[in-house]
């Protein structure tokens, strides 16, 4: 019969994790790490600005341009998710997120001071309100997520 496993704070999270094969870690953490990214690519893909469709009618929204990558690193101790716009599509989405100069054509700036008032397009930000506005739902995820990997490598 299965022994059913409880987690009561991160420390044992951590210690669990500690004890179970490495195989069974790095897949238990990538998982966790999707699980968190998901909520934040939701929210981005809500947050994000509508662009003028008449500048390229073809053009892949960039809302639909937010994807997600997970990576390990430190020898498959920590995973994590990489969250944004994705290129081709997406290439610009650090331009919109921060603002940028004001560019006239091949790549001349408008005006002498590039970074001043007029000549800067301000930012609207999507990304960052999309981790912020969600650290709970992305903790809630990855907790709920390491527990059901924790419950298939005590019952397998």
């Amino acid at each position: 019969m299965a022994e059913l496993v409880t987690v009561k704070e991160t420390a044992d999270l951590e210690k669990i994790l500690k004890e179970l094969p490495i195989e069974l870690r790095v897949k238990a953490l990538r998982s966790a790490a999707r699980a968190g990214g998901a909520v934040v690519r939701r929210a981005a893909r809500k947050l994000a600005p509508v662009g003028d469709p008449s500048h390229n009618p073809d053009a892949k929204p960039l809302s639909k341009s937010i994807g997600m990558v997970v990576e390990s690193y430190k020898q498959d101790t920590v995973a994590v998710a990489i969250v944004g716009p994705q290129r081709p599509a997406g290439a610009h989405g650090h331009l919109i997120e921060g603002g940028h100069d004001v560019v006239v054509s091949r790549g001349e700036r408008k005006g002498q001071q590039p970074l001043s008032g007029k000549n800067k397009v301000p930012g609207k930000e999507f990304m960052a309100p999309a981790v912020d506005g969600t650290l709970s739902k992305q903790d809630a995820e990855i907790i709920k997520s390491l527990g059901k990997s924790l419950e298939q490598a005590s019952s397998g």
